[in-house]
């Protein structure tokens, strides 16, 4: 995450400001748009949000680590995500 050295009350407080729909600071539009699904991979994952419920479950299967490969982030990884299946 870009070297920033956050707390867990750090992240509290960016997920409470999302949530009061930016308050002057953060525009609503770019908070829109990092919540929508960001890639082909799969729906779930925004720019830099898990787009989840609290309560959903994620399961890593052949086809992620496929859709991985082929967007050419399987070097990424290191070689992590087949021990995830």
């Amino acid at each position: 995450m870009a070297g920033l050295g956050l707390r867990a009350s750090d992240l509290a407080r960016l997920g409470q400001l999302a949530l009061q729909g930016g308050e002057k600071l953060i525009s609503q539009e770019w908070l829109e748009e990092s919540t929508r699904p960001a890639t082909p991979v799969t729906g779930q994952i925004g720019l830099l949000w898990w787009v989840l419920y609290e309560w959903t479950r994620y399961t890593v299967n052949e086809s992620h680590v496929e859709a991985l490969a082929e967007a050419g982030m399987g070097n990424s990884v290191g070689g992590a995500a087949p021990l995830c299946l």
